[in-house]
């Protein structure tokens, strides 16, 4: 019998940690608290050592496809104004991509990816 885990939580790092133990030969169960997963609005940025990660887990391709560059952004005090701002531009000259901004939704599994279950994998 192989190792089984049981991840609790479906979030980015819950589904992060669902694919890496599948990678390397585990049964695992994802546990999730939403009856449903729905794009809530939060998506993430991810720079180039955020996608060098998803390419070790074997979805960076899927996630860069369903990805835009942000070429321009940055953060902003409450009252609206610039604390910094970002030139997505010479980030990628710099480091060989922009900032790429994805829903969470598009973080679940690469299509490649054998079809599961809802809450297994």
């Amino acid at each position: 019998m192989g190792n089984t885990a049981v991840v609790v939580g479906g979030g980015n790092g819950g589904l992060a940690a669902a694919i890496g133990l599948r990678r390397i030969g585990w049964g695992v169960t994802v546990v999730e608290r939403a009856s449903i997963l729905e794009d809530t609005g939060a998506g993430i940025s991810l720079a180039a050592n955020g996608l060098r990660a998803l390419d070790e887990l074997g979805v960076g391709d899927a996630v860069r496809d369903a990805s835009r560059g942000q070429y321009n952004g940055g953060t902003r005090t409450p009252q609206g104004g610039w604390l910094a701002r970002m030139d997505g531009s010479a980030l990628e000259k710099a480091v060989g991509t922009p900032i790429m901004g994805i829903p969470p939704l598009h973080l679940a599994p690469a299509p490649s990816r054998p079809p599961c279950p809802p809450r297994h994998c």
